[in-house]
């Protein structure tokens, strides 16, 4: 009598699980939109002060703020040239992010998350400067910022490589 054949079956590790079409276009879309949409943000916050304003406060911004702690401690104008600054600094790290490759579904994000992470602290001092002088629409919209950044953090996290080159599926 023979012998019944068994076949052994072997479930590919994580990392060998090719992806889709799908997974590889929905996963271009997804980078480019979060790319565009940070660095937008970013850059167009950071030029309008820097370059088109000289790193110079608006006089009216400049009075509203005069009459809180922050016209105080650090005072307007250097408040203005501190988020200046950060937001060229959060602009930077995502064109490092770039730069790296990190983009690759092979490549960990480090500067892409660090530059989320950058992000969520200037939106926390806006925010506060906004509180300050008591800007309630403009503080919900900054937390509105603060949240959808962290879920951006969080959905980095859900991308190749640390999840699986399926995450559609």
């Amino acid at each position: 009598m023979s012998e019944p054949v068994t076949r052994r079956t072997t479930v590919p590790p994580e990392g060998d699980v090719q992806a889709s079409p799908f997974d590889k276009v929905a996963y271009l879309f997804a980078l480019v939109g979060l790319y565009v949409m940070v660095g937008g943000l970013m850059f167009y916050g950071f030029w309008e002060k820097a370059v088109d304003g000289d790193f110079k406060i608006p006089p009216p911004l400049e009075e509203q703020f005069d009459k809180t702690f922050i016209g105080t401690i650090p005072g307007a104008s250097a408040a203005w040239v501190i988020i200046t600054i950060l937001e060229g600094i959060v602009f930077l790290l995502l064109v490092a992010s770039l730069v790296t490759g990190e983009f690759r579904p092979s490549k960990r994000k480090p500067f892409l998350l660090t530059c989320l992470a950058m992000a969520l602290l200037v939106f926390g001092l806006l925010s506060f400067g906004q509180n300050a002088t008591a800007q309630h629409e403009s503080v919900a919209s900054l937390y509105g910022y603060f949240g959808a950044t962290v879920i951006l953090m969080l959905f980095v996290r859900t991308l190749p490589p640390y999840t699986s080159n399926r995450w559609l599926g």
